[in-house]
């Protein structure tokens, strides 16, 4: 690796014996496209499944104000669409509450989308269930321990 010079010249040399040849750049052109792509795949299926700001204060019994607040210390999950959008996921349906856990589940995953997406997704290693589903069933630690692993922060 080289390590003088500023960041942006640093560059790292890689074993392409392990890593394979170095990409063109046409190659690297059309994997930012896709990479694009499934950013934008996946904003679109959390907001599809997303509350509106007066739904998600309905169901949580406080007002669109108390929602914002929330939303804005990392209490809820929120995503930017011309108006905010609560996923569905992080509302425990068994009560008028948001599920345990957002603010230290967010602060793993830094960022919304892709939280949504894996807290929604069936996880092998929470016995194929999601991780909204162990949510509501109790098992915080075992959410938190499983999402610690997932996004590096256990190592």
């Amino acid at each position: 690796m080289n390590h003088s010079g500023s960041p942006e010249d640093r560059q790292v040399e890689l074993n392409p014996a392990f890593w394979g040849p170095t990409p063109t750049a046409a190659e690297s052109a059309d994997a930012e496209v896709e990479n694009q792509r499934l950013k934008s795949a996946a904003y679109e299926a959390a907001a599809a499944n997303s509350l509106t700001e007066p739904q998600a204060a309905s169901t949580l019994g406080i007002s669109e104000a108390e929602v914002r607040r929330r939303a804005s210390g990392g209490g809820l999950i929120a995503l930017p669409s011309g108006q905010w959008l609560y996923p569905a996921w992080q509302f425990d349906p068994t009560t008028p509450a948001a599920l345990p856990a957002l603010r230290k589940l967010l602060a793993l995953f830094g960022s919304a989308v892709i939280l949504t997406e894996w807290a929604t997704s069936p996880n092998a290693d929470l016995d194929n269930r999601t991780p909204a589903d162990r949510l509501v069933a109790g098992d915080e630690s075992e959410v938190l321990r499983i999402a610690a692993i997932a996004t590096g922060a256990a190592w």
